[in-house]
């Protein structure tokens, strides 16, 4: 199981990154900043603690199988242990679990750490396991092919099996009905190289971001940072915010919200909005109203998610009531 990870950054000067990071960065350079300089503490939801549970479990179990002392796991229902089967039955046996990568690579001269869910260096092929309530969020194999941690963990195997080519292979775990599936990624290194290149230059960036004194010397082009310099300001958009709808022909923020919810799951391939990132749920969610704000009246009642819809939704409203207090 996986152990206490040093910090990032140390004084400044950016330790080590990990796929998840250079994922976190891309999609926000300052959300990285808060976690891994200011250390702001991650939200680790219900369905994550699940995950790790699955994680732990088979873990836990090819130990056992590999002779090794049994790691203590928590208990999953019947429908996950099948679920479980099935995905152990899309992968070869003899695999070693949690497979650390640390010393071998470094990306832009900053080591490269990780952990391969599951390794069999004689097939050339890593696996990572992932659960999931719906296939419908299973990612597309373009995006498989390109994403991060394919791009780390098949140049680590490229280098220390010496294959021409290389299989990552997602295996998703069903939770609601007895079920697995499996999603295969192979690369060669002359496939790879691009990618690599890209993340080498991501490493770059995240290494003078690491430097910054505060966050607003932070460099950030995404949506959640860069605000629009003038919004068009709607004829029909009213906000009552925490006021009372006295007229009756409003209707609920938690409506936009859950709508807008629906599109950004869908895209990152996640069951609820809270399973995003860490930290990119409330910056996606504001994103999307800007992309698309809605009209009429809307009763809005302050929460970790309507404040982020709020403060996006204000530049658009000809009319904001606010009640006290707020």
């Amino acid at each position: 199981m996986k152990g206490q990870s040093t910090p990032a950054v140390v004084a400044g000067v950016l330790q080590h990154v990990s796929a998840s990071q250079i994922k976190l960065f891309r999609e926000c350079a300052r959300l990285w900043y808060e976690d891994k300089v200011l250390g702001k503490t991650e939200f680790i939801s219900r369905a994550m603690q699940d995950g790790s549970k699955i994680h732990d479990y088979i873990e836990a179990e090819i130990r056992e199988e590999r002779g090794e002392p049994k790691l203590a796991a928590k208990e999953l229902s019947e429908t996950v242990l099948k679920s479980i089967h099935a995905a152990r039955n899309q992968v070869p046996t003899g695999g070693h679990p949690e497979f650390a990568i640390y010393g071998t690579l470094k990306l832009a001269e900053v080591p490269v750490r990780g952990f391969i869910d599951y390794y069999l260096p004689e097939m050339a092929l890593a696996v990572d396991w992932k659960s999931t309530s719906d296939f419908a969020n299973v990612k597309s194999l373009a995006a498989a092919t390109r994403d991060e941690q394919t791009v780390i963990y098949l140049m680590f195997t490229l280098l220390s099996c010496r294959t021409a080519s290389a299989e990552m292979r997602y295996v998703y775990i069903n939770t609601k009905k007895p079920a697995a599936l499996a999603l295969p990624v192979v690369h060669t290194r002359a496939s790879l190289e691009p990618l690599w290149q890209s993340l080498e230059d991501t490493v770059k960036l995240m290494k003078a971001a690491a430097a910054a004194k505060t966050i607003n010397d932070v460099q950030c082009g995404c949506r959640r940072c860069v605000m629009p310099m003038k919004a068009e300001k709607l004829k029909d958009l009213e906000l009552l915010i925490d006021a009372v709808d006295l007229n009756g022909s409003g209707y609920q923020l938690e409506t936009v919200i859950e709508d807008m919810a629906k599109v950004i799951c869908k895209t990152e391939g996640v069951d609820d909005l809270r399973l995003v990132p860490y930290g990119k749920g409330p910056g996606m969610l504001a994103a999307a109203i800007r992309a698309a704000p809605p009209s009429g009246t809307i009763v809005c009642r302050r929460g970790p998610l309507a404040n982020a819809a709020i403060e996006a939704l204000i530049p658009f409203a000809t009319r904001i009531i606010q009640g006290i207090g707020s």
